[in-house]
């Protein structure tokens, strides 16, 4: 059996508990290819949007993995859309009344681990709860495609996040 590493909250850095476990993503890894120096004047950040000329917008979205034990696992992860009218789309219905009729295709944009390289498949994504950010419905892959339907070891998959990149409650 792998080592379960102590869950401490990057933030807080309180001790984490119980079995719905979340982890996010500071910035898609695109943007993490952008000088630290660079970000601030590069990047727009609303939020749950940010984007870079030349790099692509993103919007944040939910990925739920289920674990064995009775654990889950949410990934705060980004999706790159694909055209401007999937950015004007999504941004026109982001804190409107529509916003639960929200669903969009693009790109995951961050490396989810223990799942190896970076996912950089196509997903589809939609509203389930109105005061969330949408989650991950799709994921155009065979074998990626899993991730949302099988249930994974609780121990191979958390021993495979370094621990200080841990945030929860």
């Amino acid at each position: 059996m792998t080592a379960v590493p102590q869950l401490v909250c990057s933030y807080c850095h309180q001790r984490v508990e119980g079995t719905d476990l979340d982890f996010r993503f500071k910035l898609p890894d695109p943007l993490f290819a952008i000088p630290e120096a660079e970000r601030p004047a590069r990047i727009s950040d609303s939020g749950d949007m940010v984007g870079a000329d030349g790099v692509g917008v993103f919007v944040r979205v939910l990925l739920p993995v289920r674990l064995t034990e009775g654990y889950q696992i949410t990934y705060g992860t980004w999706l790159c859309l694909m055209t401007r009218e999937d950015f004007d789309r999504v941004r026109s219905l982001w804190h409107s009344p529509d916003y639960p009729s929200l669903v969009v295709d693009g790109v995951l944009a961050n490396a989810i681990e223990p799942w190896g390289a970076p996912l950089v498949k196509r997903a589809r994504v939609a509203v389930r709860h109105p005061d969330r950010v949408p989650y991950v419905e799709a994921i155009e892959d065979d074998e990626m495609g899993k991730v949302l339907t099988e249930t994974w070891s609780r121990d191979w998959v958390l021993s495979a996040i370094p621990g200080e990149a841990w945030h929860g409650h």
